[in-house]
């Protein structure tokens, strides 16, 4: 089986939700698999001319990239299966619609399957959309898988850029893009498609209790270190995403106790490192159960009930600071909580809404799904239009011109100007280098073989 994957190499999602697929492939099924970038600026010569004959890529609507990157292999007739990037939909036609199309506006069935989260979201697409393609299967979230197969340290979470001992108290808290409903009104805001006016407004009226709720927990417990991780949406980057106008980190980055989680930190040593991990709205809240992490949800009106998210149901609501100061310090204390011990049953369901599975055998699941379709014969006719026309004559005209620049010292000035422009840029911090990408691989092939040596059934994988 030869199998072409690509990702925009950003950190941690993208990649984590298709490498325990290719480890498992390549370790079980013998899989030769190429790893390219979408970030290349001509990708596509990638799926025209590479030697393959399946398509893997992490979704196929979130980017504009990964859905052209569908349509053409699809069109060449490979095989292409897809993930969905998010399970913790929005039970509203437009919000679905929205999730599961994204880029793909004309609605085109581009993949030969599309993996979900849970048999939950796939009720959700095949009750609201009508142009729900018949090819959608349950596998559970591959990119959860992590929690099972990656080791994780407390030490190695804040790299070079932070000291702290392993008895240092640590709490973590995600942010939320506040910034999305602040940058237009919501008839011509883009969170029109999932949200309700009122709770559009709902949301603008909690920002400033939230960020005055942050900062006095950081005022009280001003020996802890506060971990604020912005949320990836924000248009800034790490430092100054916390400072930004519309984050809710703004007031406590004035105090000294925090730490800003840069834009490459991986959310798992994150959570992992963290003693209590916070969220206004964020599927990192699961992700902190997954690791037998305590969560606190900030929700200081009550007006946004149902929630937005049925994640927020898994965690005690704090609806003022002295309730959220009074939580951490019990389980600072005590290392537990009885408003979160009572919730057990509750975050058990909605890991079983939302993520169906979390045994770690997602990854083989979609595997299985895989290799039961290559089974199913498929036409190999190219369907050429004017999409692919194009796409040949740019992807050809590119090769042409770097083939033709490549030897000269031309190109060696250009490219050593634009690495030195990069190197103190921040946001390049948040894509893999090709050395780094390679380390990803190297860990999750050696995760994915302890994990099935041990039978599959072993405990999160973590050190101290």
């Amino acid at each position: 089986m030869r199998i072409l994957s690509l990702t925009l190499w950003s950190k941690g999602r993208d990649v984590d939700i298709v490498e325990p697929v290719l480890s498992y492939l390549e370790i079980f099924k013998g899989a030769k698999v190429q790893r390219k970038s979408l970030r290349n600026n001509n990708w596509a010569w990638d799926i025209f001319f590479s030697d393959y004959e399946v398509l893997i890529l992490p979704n196929a609507s979130g980017a504009i990239e990964y859905f052209e990157a569908a349509r053409l292999a699809s069109q060449l007739g490979k095989r292409v299966y897809c993930f969905v990037s998010e399970g913790d939909f929005i039970g509203r036609q437009a919000a679905i619609n929205q999730s599961f199309w994204g880029w793909n506006h004309e609605h085109l069935p581009v993949a030969d399957i599309y993996f979900l989260w849970s048999h939950r979201t796939k009720k959700y697409i095949e009750d609201h959309l009508e142009d729900c393609p018949p090819n959608i299967q349950v596998c559970g979230g591959t990119g959860f898988d992590k929690y099972r197969i990656i080791k994780y340290s407390k030490t190695k979470c804040f790299g070079e850029s932070i000291r702290i001992n392993l008895d240092q108290q640590v709490v973590g808290i995600a942010g939320w893009c506040f910034s999305s409903i602040y940058e237009r009104e919501y008839e011509l805001s883009t969170m029109s498609k999932v949200l309700t006016r009122d709770e559009f407004h709902a949301l603008r009226d909690s920002f400033p209790l939230v960020q005055q709720m942050i900062r006095d927990l950081l005022l009280a417990f001003p020996k802890v270190l506060f971990v604020l991780k912005p949320h990836p949406a924000n248009p800034y980057h790490s430092s100054e995403a916390a400072k930004s106008q519309f984050s809710e980190f703004r007031l406590a980055a004035e105090l000294e106790n925090h730490w800003i989680a840069p834009t490459n930190a991986e959310i798992g040593q994150l959570i992992f490192a963290s003693d209590l991990w916070i969220s206004f709205i964020s599927t990192t809240s699961m992700e902190a159960w997954l690791l037998k992490k305590p969560t606190i949800a900030i929700r200081p009106l009550s007006s946004l009930e149902p929630e937005l998210s049925s994640l927020v149901r898994g965690s005690p609501r704090a609806s003022n600071s002295k309730e959220l100061i009074e939580w951490t310090k019990v389980i600072l204390s005590k290392n537990e909580l009885r408003e979160f011990d009572e919730l057990k049953l509750e975050r058990e369901k909605i890991i079983t809404e939302v993520l169906n599975y979390s045994d770690g055998l997602n990854h083989k699941r979609a595997v299985e799904s895989i290799c039961k379709n290559l089974e199913i014969s498929k036409s190999s006719y190219v369907k050429f239009d004017q999409f692919i026309f194009k796409k040949l004559v740019i992807t050809l005209t590119i090769g042409f011109i770097h083939r033709l620049i490549y030897p000269s010292a031309l190109r060696f000035i250009v490219y050593w100007q634009y690495k030195k422009f990069l190197r103190g840029v921040e946001y390049r911090s948040s894509f893999y280098s090709e050395e780094e990408r390679s380390e990803e691989t190297r860990k999750y092939n050696e995760g994915v073989r302890f994990f099935h040596s041990r039978g599959m059934d072993c405990v999160t994988r973590a050190e101290v």
